[in-house]
């Protein structure tokens, strides 16, 4: 496994300055591999350079919150260097500090180099720089990262023994060269985290590493020549974040103390497809990556399986009417236990009602609604889900992630098209060549008309008194957007979620529970539209309305009928229709 990014220079785009803690830098000691320096954050400064990205040098991080006695033992016996044991290739963990930046440094460059490191500064510095950089396995760097990677904890709350885990991988090729799981083997006595925990940066930096790499990657540079790139620090990457974005997410939920109850994800994107942020939540103070796991959708999934294809191939329109009833099995049942006959497809979407989605999906076909989620990126899609409980209710072997979820609600406001996801604008070196520009591959998967009607039916879902969204709305925004839950045999909500966007982004939450065997019982979780009212609020989102787009025309509808409204007509609503579908005047009060 590659080492992850340590000195490269990562840009952010969109803005015009920004403090270090806004894009999640702390404070310490940093590394500049342009000056040679080690020096302190505050010259560690953010720069705009004209119409440039904001950027940062030295993203190595102290050791901030290890206790004195777990640096000691990670730091192992001697800290400060002793020429004649470097001479004879034993070295001391200041010598190590300078290796793993400069790991093809001679004799006489090591003890230079280590000298000058260790000069001015006192034992505590030395020993959280050599916890900062010291390398622990598996593509993780930093002891504040390793306590978390493999124990699921902050650094201050490691154990003795589990420090001790610690020194022996940052000094052991061996162990260094194993996984998580065949070191905890090899550790039988100490408890290791079961999940996978991203860095201390979050789930969007871990995202932007994972794409960088497969970048370099199709670049064709060989392993180590992306480890000299990346960790040479010689990259300007110039980022999709938006550090509003990231930062209200950070404010509203990964550092908020009431959501450390729960488990959390959320990813905010543009309707190109660039992420503007996601956090993998807060849980007992460790961020798991949780952007990037499936998770069983629910409802949330219903206007992307059943309805946008339903109506792209004129099985129902905003009035048409569709069944809403078991069948002889007394399946499916609605998330209240009624029934009513027959139901608007709108008022189906609007009160997610299971038994029109799954009317939906055994008319479309199972095989074809899951082909059209794979057109959206879904790559967790199992054959077996081409069944009306995975496609019509979003039942899915094994669920779709919180990223994924978020880039494909664009296609309600872009009028219809699918960009994937991105995180990063271009790559170039430190002398300026390029070495990477994003380039959009964009596919049209439904018609502008579809798009547009979509949208106003998630619209009305936030806005109407029968929508489940309604907690969703902002004054004076239009917001779109569908909640959905799972719940597991015992009735117990495994899974909540609320997939929508505004005129200027779109955003998936998921909150949850990672182990399913210490399920919060339904009723207990925050309400997913709130939470995500609650970010996407603190954003202040710039654009209040939709464009339209397509041949569509509204209409004032019979909500008993489906019939345009006549004078009689007492309860309505408006709808939206392509060119051809305008149903006749109602019939039943005209």
């Amino acid at each position: 496994m590659k080492k992850p990014v340590k000195a490269a220079i990562i840009a952010v785009s969109g803005i015009a300055a920004l403090s270090l803690a806004a894009v999640g830098i702390m404070s310490g000691v940093y590394y500049s591999i342009a000056s040679g320096e080690f020096s302190t954050a505050a010259d560690s400064t953010v720069i705009l350079s004209g119409e440039e990205p904001v950027y940062s040098i030295g993203r190595l991080r102290t050791g901030l919150s290890l206790s004195a006695e777990n640096m000691k033992i990670i730091c192992g016996g001697r800290l400060r260097m002793d020429p004649v044991s470097s001479v004879m290739g034993v070295h001391s963990a200041t010598e190590l500090t300078v290796l793993e930046l400069y790991p093809d440094a001679g004799v006489t460059e090591l003890i230079a180099r280590t000298k000058a490191l260790e000069d001015g500064r006192s034992d505590q510095e030395l020993m959280e720089l050599y916890c900062s950089t010291a390398y622990f396995g598996n593509g993780i760097c930093g002891a504040d990262n390793a306590a978390a990677f493999y124990f699921g904890k902050k650094p201050e709350n490691l154990t003795t023994e589990e420090a001790g885990v610690l020194a022996d991988i940052c000094r052991s090729k061996r162990l260094q060269g194993m996984s998580k799981a065949e070191i905890a083997e090899e550790y039988g006595s100490v408890s290791f985290a079961a999940q996978d925990i991203c860095t201390a940066d979050g789930s969007y930096y871990a995202q932007l590493l994972d794409e960088l790499y497969s970048i370099l990657d199709g670049l064709g540079y060989s392993g180590s020549e992306q480890t000299e790139l990346v960790y040479g620090g010689e990259l300007i990457i110039n980022s999709t974040m938006d550090v509003n974005v990231q930062s209200a997410l950070d404010k509203e939920i990964t550092e908020k103390p009431a959501m450390r109850h729960f488990q959390l994800a959320m990813q905010v994107s543009d309707y190109s497809g660039a992420v503007l942020g996601c956090t993998g939540g807060a849980s007992d103070g460790t961020t798991l990556n949780r952007c990037a796991i499936p998770r069983s959708p629910g409802s949330s999934i219903k206007p992307l399986s059943v309805y946008s294809p339903a109506l792209e191939d004129g099985l129902t329109t905003w009035s048409g009417f569709i069944p809403d009833k078991p069948d002889e099995m007394n399946w499916p049942q609605n998330y209240n236990g009624e029934f009513e006959g027959e139901v608007m497809t709108s008022y189906a979407l609007r009160q997610s009602k299971n038994t029109c989605a799954v009317y939906l999906e055994k008319l479309l076909g199972g095989d074809k609604c899951l082909e059209f989620l794979r057109k959206l990126g879904f790559s967790s899609l199992l054959q077996g889900d081409n069944v009306p409980i995975g496609m019509g209710m979003g039942y899915l072997i094994e669920g779709v992630t919180p990223a994924e979820m978020a880039a494909a609600y664009q296609i309600f406001g872009n009028g219809g098209s699918y960009t994937p996801p991105h995180y990063i604008n271009s790559i170039t070196t430190r002398d300026g060549k390029t070495l990477y520009t994003w380039e959009a591959q964009t596919e049209q998967v439904i018609s502008p008309e579809t798009s547009w009607i979509m949208n106003r039916m998630l619209l009305s879902n936030v806005t109407m008194e029968d929508g489940l969204g309604k907690k969703a709305a902002i004054d004076g925004i239009e917001v779109i957007g569908k909640t959905g839950t799972r719940d597991n045999t015992n009735e117990v909500v495994t899974d909540n979620w609320f997939a929508g966007g505004t005129a200027d982004m779109c955003a998936a939450l998921w909150i949850g529970c990672d182990d399913s065997e210490q399920l919060i019982q339904e009723g207990s979780y925050p309400g997913t539209a709130s939470v995500w009212n609650s970010v996407i609020s603190a954003v202040q989102p710039e654009r209040t309305e939709f464009t339209p787009c397509g041949n569509t025309r509204s209409a004032v509808i019979c909500q008993e009928s489906g019939g345009v409204a006549a004078e009689g007509c007492t309860n309505t609503e408006t709808g939206w229709f392509a060119d051809g579908t305008l149903p006749d005047k109602c019939g039943k009060h005209g």
